[in-house]
């Protein structure tokens, strides 16, 4: 057969290269991403500040399956509940559901024991042995939106929990 070398044989055979490693890439499928619970959790906190609940609820929800121990989900669920008066109930459960899985979490007490207050059952916060309390600041969902906007800490810690101006 002879002799097939040329001074421009590996420049050829890498251009090839190239070539077919493109076309690869460029005919696969694309694969959706792997839904990651944090990244819906953050949209479903934005989906829920521009006044679509209901699909902040069901974004809360899906983030809560996605992770069972991601108890901010239970919380901005419970805290999206207290937007809706007769939800008082569902949001009482979340906040306890959160305060289950992360019981050092001093605010989950404080946004519990207001669902108490809505409900008139002031002392029963204090009766549920339901993990260590630490007192502390700490905003609630709607006062953080309320900073990111420019409302600043002040005005917003101010506000009762549950509402939004």
């Amino acid at each position: 057969m002879g002799n097939w070398e040329f001074d421009d044989a590996p420049g050829i055979a890498c251009l090839f290269l190239v070539a077919a490693a493109y076309l690869y890439l460029a005919g696969r499928v694309p694969q959706p991403p792997i839904p990651d619970s944090a990244t819906i959790l953050g949209e479903a906190i934005r989906v829920a500040a521009s006044g679509e609940t209901d699909r902040g609820i069901a974004l809360l929800n899906e983030a809560f399956r996605l992770n069972p121990r991601l108890w901010q989900a239970r919380e901005y669920r419970g805290q999206i509940h207290l937007e809706e008066s007769a939800a008082a109930e569902s949001a009482l459960q979340d906040f306890t559901d959160a305060i289950r899985l992360a019981p050092a979490e001093p605010h989950l007490y404080i946004l519990r024991s207001h669902v108490f207050t809505l409900l008139g059952c002031q002392g029963r916060s204090k009766r549920l042995p339901l993990g260590r309390r630490k007192r502390g600041p700490h905003p609630s969902l709607f006062s953080q939106f309320s900073y990111a906007f420019g409302g600043g800490w002040s005005g917003a810690l101010r506000r009762p929990l549950g509402r939004r101006d």
